[in-house]
């Protein structure tokens, strides 16, 4: 875990990591069918509800989104998603975090093996913590990290229709987009 600023650090506490499969088919005329996955990890916290950005850390980048949770909340659901962009005719697939990071990979394990590919940081019954950046899934295939920044209710603030971080964090950091009103973006690492 990483720090954000000088946030509150309220306990939170994971209550569920599961994968969850998706029959799916493509293709025009229709292909076998094959399945999709997305693993899902419920994060609540009982102090006081909770924001949440997702990133996720690729070769050199540092994509973020905060539009999934918008409204502050006991319980945070944090969703990484595959999709293959053609079952039959390449391993290029789309990770999808929320609803703003879209990234592309190409990697046979992420495609038949995803369970084997990406791999949960977290357990059921972790304790973390409000007012830090905690790495939750790691895709040992491709190298790349993915993140969740969560804030307590009392360190954010409503801009119009976004929300802030209520004390701005230092311009040079990487999580400096949290101060200001971009849903979604990059930062160059």
């Amino acid at each position: 875990m990483r720090p954000l600023g000088r946030c509150r650090q309220v306990p939170v506490v994971v209550t569920r990591v599961e994968w969850i499969a998706k029959q799916a088919r493509t293709r025009i005329p229709p292909a076998p069918v094959h399945d999709e996955w997305h693993l899902e990890i419920d994060l609540l916290c009982e102090a006081e509800p909770v924001r949440a950005a997702a990133m996720l850390v690729t070769d050199g980048e540092l994509l973020h989104t905060r539009g999934w949770a918008d409204k502050p909340s006991a319980t945070v659901r944090y969703r990484v998603d595959l999709f293959p962009f053609d079952w039959d005719g390449s391993d290029e697939m789309q990770v999808a975090i929320g609803s703003g990071i879209r990234a592309a990979a190409t990697s046979a394990a992420l495609k038949h093996q995803p369970q084997q590919a990406v791999r949960p940081l977290v357990q059921v019954g972790d304790r973390l913590t409000t007012g830090a950046v905690v790495d939750v899934v790691a895709f040992d295939d491709i190298g790349w990290t993915a993140q969740v920044a969560l804030l307590a209710e009392t360190d954010t603030k409503n801009v119009r229709t976004r929300w802030h971080v209520r004390l701005p964090l230092e311009q040079a950091s990487l999580h400096a987009f949290l101060s200001t009103g971009r849903r979604s973006g990059t930062v160059a690492l």
